[in-house]
């Protein structure tokens, strides 16, 4: 390190003294767990079809091929899942980073911001993910940078910082399907103050600039611009909780082959080769598109027993009863299956392994169930943020309120989507974790301020903040 670096990284530490100790802290864990079993653990079926659409890039049918694309193929040359795995504990870190620094930015005690991060840095399962072939932190790190970005320069955003937070939306949606409706925070906010339309144009372009070009590749494929071929049966699969055949009206006679019979899971309904879609034996578009139109039929003459099934899936997703939701996030050893290994040598070019830790496995499993986000509470962070919205003030005009409403009306759409939508799954909650500090930390000093004297304002603007990093002026 140069003789001008050495003083203005230690005045830099100096100043952020607590979130750097927070910082190193959640870096010391990282290292434990990507010892711990290495090179990766595996979420299987997802992993397994990562990995081969890596090596042979062709979209997928069951979900977005965008980890495969744009993680997992650019590191392809190096044929390290440890490289993989490092990268996504990076971006952890890196969120927490990016978190802490635009809490500062928007006025925020440092020691606040600090907190602020804490969810992001040291949840359990977040970290669990982190050491996963699984697209979820990938996903997640696209969306919170790009509503962090957004908030960055909340009140007139430059054209480059939208172009920008719109085409990481765009990615997070040939990530994860769930990242689609989420550009719909990214719109609001920008409509929310003195709307220039040559921004929502710029992010609306951004936007589908990656989602085109997925669908266009997706297309050549399949015949049809999507980003699955198996939206409609994943909805259709949802239905079978509640469809009542003898009520349902179909106007598509074939419909009725797909009625669901016996008491099975829903997923059974999508994976099984006897379920009535596998057994139809058409092409999988078409099929799709007939389990599509059974589903919307079924919600459009059954809409209360589709309400009670989306608030029954919001209830057991973020109720104190876990024991209806499926988790496959645990800190304990794998044995892969074969389509594991040959997926692995052939990125690998070596057995995938992993290598185990038994003791650090057992430190992070213990860790894991101590610190963590739990369910109830992401809705009750929601709460809070309504109550902040609502009653909360901002007497400096450093755009908190429409801030904590982007981070909110994301985090909103991350959680209901698929709780409405899918099973419950703990994976489900996850990306959502890094919204949680922010919202928290911006929505306390909005009450804060409707709550302290007013002649606090004046000392609060005479006592600015710092930008966050700086050097302090002498």
């Amino acid at each position: 390190m140069s003789s001008r670096l050495k003083p203005l990284c230690s005045d830099l530490i100096r100043r952020n003294w607590p979130f750097a100790a927070l910082l190193a802290l959640a870096t010391a864990v990282r290292v434990v767990t990507w010892l711990a079993i290495h090179p990766a653990m595996w979420v299987l079926l997802d992993g397994i079809g990562y990995v081969l659409e890596a090596i042979d890039p062709q979209p997928d049918p069951f979900r977005p091929s965008g980890y495969a694309l744009l993680m997992l193929r650019p590191l392809l040359p190096a044929h390290s899942l440890s490289l993989v795995t490092a990268l996504q504990h990076a971006m952890g870190l890196g969120v927490g980073v990016l978190t802490y620094a635009t809490l500062i930015r928007l006025g925020l005690p440092r020691w606040v911001a600090a907190l602020g991060a804490v969810p992001i840095l040291f949840d359990g399962y977040v970290i669990n993910l982190e050491q996963m072939v699984a697209s979820d932190m990938l996903f997640s790190t696209f969306v919170a940078v790009a509503v962090l970005f957004l908030i960055w320069h909340a009140a007139r955003p430059p054209y480059l910082v939208v172009a920008a937070a719109g085409l990481l939306f765009g990615m997070s949606a040939i990530t994860r399907v769930a990242g689609v409706p989420v550009i719909a925070a990214g719109l609001l906010f920008l409509l929310l103050r003195r709307p220039t339309w040559s921004r929502l144009a710029v992010l609306s372009v951004a936007f589908a600039i990656p989602v085109t070009l997925y669908g266009a590749w997706f297309s050549q494929t399949y015949g049809r611009f999507n980003l699955t071929a198996t939206n409609g049966i994943y909805l259709y699969a949802h239905t079978t909780n509640f469809v009542d055949c003898g009520r349902v009206h179909f106007t598509d006679p074939y419909l009725y082959k797909l009625c669901p019979t016996g008491t099975h899971r829903e997923d059974w309904y999508i994976f099984n080769p006897s379920s009535p879609v596998a057994k139809a034996g058409l092409p999988v578009m078409t099929i799709n598109n007939k389990a599509g139109k059974f589903a919307l039929e079924a919600i459009e003459q059954q809409p209360g027993n589709f309400a009670a099934l989306a608030w029954q899936g919001v209830v057991t997703s973020f109720g104190g009863d876990q024991s209806r939701v499926f988790t496959d996030l645990t800190f304990r050893p794998q044995i892969l299956p074969q389509e594991a290994h040959v997926a692995g040598i052939a990125y690998l070019h070596r057995d995938p392994g992993p290598l185990v830790r038994s003791s650090l496995l057992e430190a992070m499993e213990r860790y894991q169930a101590i610190v963590n986000v739990p369910p109830l509470v992401y809705p009750l962070v929601l709460l809070i943020a309504v109550v902040g919205l609502v009653l909360g003030r901002d007497p400096q005009s450093r755009e908190l309120h429409r801030s904590l409403l982007l981070l909110s009306g994301a985090t909103a759409l991350l959680l209901l989507v698929p709780a409405v939508t899918a099973l419950p799954n703990g994976r489900y909650r996850l990306p959502a974790v890094a919204e949680l500090g922010p919202i928290l930390a911006i929505s306390v000093r909005l009450l804060c301020n409707q709550w302290m004297p007013h002649g606090g304002s004046a000392s609060e603007t005479s006592h600015a903040t710092p930008p966050p990093f700086s050097r302090p002026s002498t």
